[in-house]
């Protein structure tokens, strides 16, 4: 059967395929919109590009003796709800990109590659998990340049974007490559951060001690992202690597991330809004200034034990005056501290709270109460 043999049969409806086939060639039933089930032969080795492009497909068994998925074979399937790859399939490419009522996935032992697009704009799949034996997830150095201005590589994930439901990134304990902390995907070493699913709804996350490096566009999808706490190793944040939705960022460390990778364009230019609040540790604010020059606070991050409510985003920090200060509330918003014992020390708003000094200190905003360690 030749290549496109059936392509744009828009009303075909039902195949019956010999069981001595050996392959589905290139684009044989793309755009074949009514074709919502097919049996595939048991001894199928290979399926063609794009072969199932744009059809109607709910469910497909794939056999076991099947070695080659071409290039965006099942790609804009938006009716296709679940697939299982067989061990015997080791590179994926494309092949699922736009199937917009893909909710399951189970990926072969075999698997070695995940490549651009796999699950791009998979926008009902909540969890992704990653077999041992995959050696690449698609990368590629991503380079942007200004003017004259050179403000790259860092690479970025392009198996995985517009997932905007997914919640986890699982990778086997046993893969070489890769691994995850909490569904966040890392390379194996955890110095890399490379992506984080954007279907999540938590509004702060801390980037681990450790990070060096955040991919680019590692959360560039993310939606609902305010604040975010990066540690002192970290030394490289990639083009655009950071959401829009941000309204804080809390750097640990000293020195910020070279200029070659975290520029004015990379923070703002369709990722961090200009009205972000940047803050960094005491004595390093001209460094951040001169580096990228915009305004930062300088100031101490305190501990924070969220008693309840730990989605919600309050951070805490000691001013340079020796004030404390509370972030993602607004500045008139009533806030109540008491010593440990429970006697109140002040009541007021949230943008003129007193000196306290070192101690243990509930603070309450609303319903929501914290512990705070000065």
């Amino acid at each position: 059967v030749n290549a496109y043999a059936f392509a744009g049969c828009s009303n075909l409806e039902r195949v019956i395929l010999p069981e001595s086939l050996k392959e589905i060639p290139d684009g044989m039933f793309e755009d074949c919109e009514n074709l919502k089930h097919i049996n595939l032969p048991q001894e199928l080795q290979n399926i063609g590009s794009v072969a199932f492009s744009c059809t109607g497909l709910k469910e497909i068994n794939l056999p076991k003796s099947l070695k080659m998925i071409g290039y965006g074979a099942f790609s804009y399937c938006n009716n296709l709800v679940s697939v299982i790859v067989p061990d015997s399939v080791n590179t994926l490419y494309n092949t699922f990109i736009s199937c917009g009522s893909l909710q399951t996935v189970v990926l072969g032992e075999g698997l070695k590659t995940i490549g651009r697009s796999t699950f791009g704009y998979c926008t009902r799949l909540s969890e992704i998990y990653i077999p041992a034996g995959v050696t690449k997830i698609d990368q590629k150095p991503y380079a942007a340049t200004i003017g004259y201005e050179y403000w790259g590589p860092c690479e970025k994930v392009r198996a995985i974007y517009g997932c905007r439901n997914l919640q986890r990134v699982v990778v086997s304990p046993d893969n070489k490559y890769y691994s995850d902390i909490d569904g966040v995907l890392f390379d194996k070493g955890k110095n890399d951060l490379l992506y984080y699913p954007e279907g999540r709804t938590s509004v702060k996350y801390d980037v681990p001690e450790g990070v060096d490096t955040i991919a680019s566009y590692a959360f560039y999808y993310v939606k609902d992202l305010k604040s975010i706490h990066l540690p002192a190793t970290l030394k490289i944040i990639g083009y655009r690597a950071l959401p829009g939705s941000l309204t804080a960022i809390m750097s640990q460390s000293m020195n910020p991330p070279e200029r070659n990778y975290l520029g004015i364009y990379s923070l703002y230019e369709g990722a961090v809004s200009s009205g972000v609040e940047w803050y960094v540790p005491l004595g390093a604010g001209d460094r951040y200034k001169m580096a990228y020059g915009i305004d930062v606070i300088e100031t101490s991050l305190l501990n924070v034990d969220m008693v309840d409510g730990d989605e919600k985003e309050l951070r805490f920090y000691v001013l340079p005056d020796g004030r404390l200060s509370v972030s993602g509330v607004l500045v008139d918003t009533i806030i109540e501290i008491y010593s440990i014992n429970g006697r109140q020390i002040y009541k007021g708003i949230a943008g003129d709270i007193p000196y306290l000094g070192q101690g243990l200190y509930l603070v309450k905003i609303g319903d929501e109460t914290c512990k705070v360690i000065i």
